[in-house]
């Protein structure tokens, strides 16, 4: 199963943070932004805010890390990332 997601933005270091979490709509250019530790990816109609996870990240109850959810995995210094959904 492939997910059709995409990353808006490609680093957690954006300046402008809101109070957007899971499941909120967000926009990188005009707000509203998400919180720290929080991306904002899109579906290819919509823009929603997600949080970063590894597989020894805890997500919120009822969600799990979703390290596939990425055409191209995201590592970094080994470590895959993903997002709780």
């Amino acid at each position: 199963y492939t997910h059709t997601i995409t990353q808006v933005t490609f680093t957690d270091c954006h300046g402008d943070v809101g109070a957007g979490t899971t499941g909120a709509s967000c926009d990188v250019d005009v707000g509203p932004y998400c919180a720290a530790g929080y991306g904002c990816f899109g579906d290819g109609t919509t823009t929603t805010c997600y949080q970063w996870c590894t597989l020894s990240s805890i997500c919120e109850v009822g969600l799990s890390c979703d390290t596939a959810a990425f055409s191209q995995p995201i590592q970094v210094g080994g470590v895959t990332y993903g997002i709780c959904r």
